[in-house]
């Protein structure tokens, strides 16, 4: 009992700060618009606490919604601890304090936007499921297009890959290898060839993405539809 007073006040004391927040406007869809209080984000370890608000332009009879929410950065789930709901004159018609357990987040969905925006702080590598299926396809076309001149499997390299949000193939660049020349003229064959792809996710918010390709026999192997 003593333990749940204790997070029944907490969250009290947290509502009081939501009504007197400053917002900063995080995404506009259709007829909503997220904000997010960031003076309210309070990290504890692998969670953070924070307040994000909803308003709804074209709803008759709710105004907004304030919303106080935990993300585990580590493992990206979430749960709502108290949802509160105003009409159309601001005043107050329900508060909930939830009970929910964490979920995971989807991905390009409004936590995800949070997600970032929270976890990056202390999280700024954080690669998300999205992006994380959308390089593996980016991999696999490259792969897939790769024309490996032999197949001696002591040549190996590995490439530094730059790509930019809109899909495009911006460099890459060998940081290892031992292979020929012609092993390496391959490769960037290979690259010219699937030089772009669709926008990356839009979850990703930087303008551009790098990782590394490794290029050896077994992955012409694998990969190859020749």
């Amino acid at each position: 009992m003593k333990i749940l007073i204790t997070t029944l006040l907490s969250i009290f004391i947290f509502s009081l700060a939501a009504f007197a927040a400053e917002w900063t406007e995080i995404k506009a869809k259709e007829d909503k618009t997220f904000y997010i209080n960031e003076s309210s984000i309070e990290k504890k370890g692998d969670v953070s606490n924070f307040w994000y608000k909803v308003d709804l332009s074209k709803n008759t009879k709710i105004s907004s919604i304030k919303e106080y929410v935990s993300l585990n950065c580590n493992e990206r789930l979430f749960k709502t601890l108290e949802s509160v709901s105003y009409d159309l004159k601001g005043n107050l018609i329900e508060r909930k304090v939830a009970t929910d357990s964490f979920e995971p987040i989807p991905p390009d969905s409004t936590i995800d936007n949070f997600y970032y925006k929270v976890c990056s702080v202390d999280n700024k590598d954080v690669e998300l499921p999205s992006v994380r299926l959308y390089l593996a396809d980016v991999k696999k076309t490259v792969y897939a297009n790769w024309q490996m001149p032999s197949f001696d499997s002591k040549e190996k390299s590995t490439y530094n890959v730059k790509i930019s949000k809109e899909g495009i193939i911006e460099s890459a660049n060998i940081s290892e290898t031992n292979g020929s020349i012609a092993f390496n003229n391959s490769i960037l064959d290979a690259f010219n060839r699937t030089s772009s792809f669709s926008p990356m996710p839009k979850s990703y918010k930087e303008d551009f993405k790098e990782f590394n390709m490794v290029f050896d026999a077994l992955t012409f192997v694998t990969f190859s539809t020749k």
